[in-house]
């Protein structure tokens, strides 16, 4: 199981397990003692694996990121930031920044921006 952090191999070792339990036609007990697997350890895992299959799956996330673009030759001036709202329609807004703009002022106009979102 390349790949899978420590708990996802855990994880998907134990719901092999459930379901060969399930399929076993055995009691939980019987299999578990065939197995050698403690009883107090199978039925959290099958609690466990049984609430997250039933858990909603989170909604595909929004990007935090938007793309960006290079100012066109009437943009910034080489040290400045040049905000454009609401040019794309309502709500939007577009920061032109030059190649020799200031990282702290960018950084101040943006969290000044996010701080004015609903």
């Amino acid at each position: 199981m390349q790949g899978m952090s420590t708990f996802e191999s855990t994880q998907a070792r134990w719901a092999g397990i459930v379901r060969a339990q399930a399929a076993s036609g055995l009691t939980v007990a019987a299999f578990c003692a065939q197995r050698g697997l403690a009883v107090s350890t199978f039925y959290p895992w099958k609690r466990r694996l049984a609430s997250a299959a039933a858990a909603p799956r989170a909604a595909t996330p929004v990007p935090a990121f938007v793309e960006a673009m290079v100012a066109p030759a009437d943009g910034p001036d080489e040290r400045g930031v040049t905000i454009v709202l609401g040019a794309a329609g309502p709500g939007t807004r577009r920061i032109l920044v030059g190649p020799g703009f200031d990282p702290r002022l960018l950084l101040d106009v943006i969290e000044t921006l996010e701080e004015s979102v609903p």
